[in-house]
Parts: structure tokens; sequence; C-alpha cells
């Protein structure tokens, strides 16, 4: 799940800042090139363990597996390399999921942006501890953009989407689009929003009962 989809369902959970910038912290952490080493503050901490706890269980939910397969399967017919058309299927999805849930849920959008509120410095973003202190400044630039750009409103968009694939995968050799395989992406996109919509609420049902069964 990306960092949207991860607010959304804490918040079926909680809703205070401190747990849902938590259980969106893993992906920041990506994003910044670093891994987490924990955090002081017990809101934040939980909301960390959260996050694994929905990726343990949303990564095998049929529905996200057979996305996945569909997408790989478009791209492989337009013979985008395999390493490509697996990060591809399986990222693309996953932020298309986020312009989904966007679009539908109002309480954990306004939740979204309390957490990244509370995450400036002198607040719980001092609370946070990376792998490499140099992190904590580019953590810092990164919630300050996301501040700046508001609700994550415009990945419902194949075409922003694409973009966003192709600048997450270009410092992977193995992973990175290559000039022709744009097309064939964006077409990928396109056809799978209509299928992330019609099949999210199945998704969120498995997600809900996979997570009620988790052991904590």
């Amino acid at each position: 799940m990306n960092f949207f989809g991860h607010c959304y369902v804490a918040c079926w959970e909680r809703r205070d800042p401190a747990f849902v910038l938590g259980s969106m912290l893993p992906d920041f952490a990506t994003m910044v090139g670093t891994r987490l080493a924990g955090a002081e503050d017990a809101g934040v901490e939980a909301g960390i363990a959260h996050h694994h706890a929905v990726d343990g269980v949303f990564h095998s939910t049929g529905t996200f597996v057979g996305w996945m397969r569909e997408a790989g399967a478009l791209l492989d017919a337009k013979s985008v390399r395999w390493g490509t058309a697996r990060a591809v299927a399986h990222i693309g999805v996953e932020l298309l999921l986020d312009g989904v849930l966007v679009a539908e849920e109002r309480a954990a959008n306004a939740a979204y942006l309390e957490a990244l509120e509370a995450a400036r410095p002198g607040a719980l973003g001092e609370q946070v501890r990376f792998k490499h202190d140099a992190a904590s400044e580019r953590f810092d630039a990164l919630c300050g953009r996301l501040r700046e750009y508001g609700l994550p409103e415009d990945v419902g968009s194949p075409e922003t989407v694409t973009l966003r694939l192709e600048r997450a995968l270009a410092p992977r050799e193995r992973l990175r689009m290559h000039p022709g395989d744009r097309p064939a992406v964006r077409r990928c996109m396109e056809a799978m929003l209509p299928r992330v919509r019609e099949r999210t609420d199945q998704l969120l049902g498995e997600l809900h009962a996979g997570l009620a069964g988790a052991p904590r």
C-alpha cells in the first residue's frame, strides 16, 4: 500500500495525528532514501507497527494479487521487460488505489493533512529517528512539499501515475522505464483504473477481514 492508503486504513483504528503519521512513516523513509530507526512517541510507534501489519495482509489479498497479475499481463503483451513490468504493476496499482480512496473518504483526507502538520520540526517530526542522520533534513523537506501539495488527488489520473512511476523507478537500473515503455505504461494504467475502482470495496473487505485475524 502507498502512504495515503496507509493513512486511510489507519483511520479505521485511530485518527490522531501521531498514529496516522506513524502509519505513513515507513513509506516516507523510503522516499528519502533511508530506513526508520524508531520513534520516541508511543503513538507514532504504534502507527509504524500498524503499517507493517497492513502491508502483511494487503500484499496477499486476492484482489491486489489479481490486479498485479492483470497489469503485468498487459505490460508483458507490450514487451515491457520483466523487472519494470512487475514494479509498474505493483506500485502503479497502489497509486491508482490512492486516487480512488482520496476521492471518496473525507475523514481520512483531514487526518492526512493533520498528520503532515504534526510532522513539522518542533512537533512530532522531532520524535522520528532514521538510520542516517542526514535523512532528518530530507524528511522535513519531503513533508514540506507534501503539505504544500495538499491531497494527492491527481493520482486518479493515469498520466500522473505514469509520470510518478517514471521518476520513482529512474534510480533503479533493473526497474527503470525505457523510453519506449511510457505509452505502454500509460495504456496499462488507463486499463487498470476502472478495474481498481470497481473492486476497491472488495479489497477493503479482504483487508478488514485479514487485519481482524492478524496477531497483535
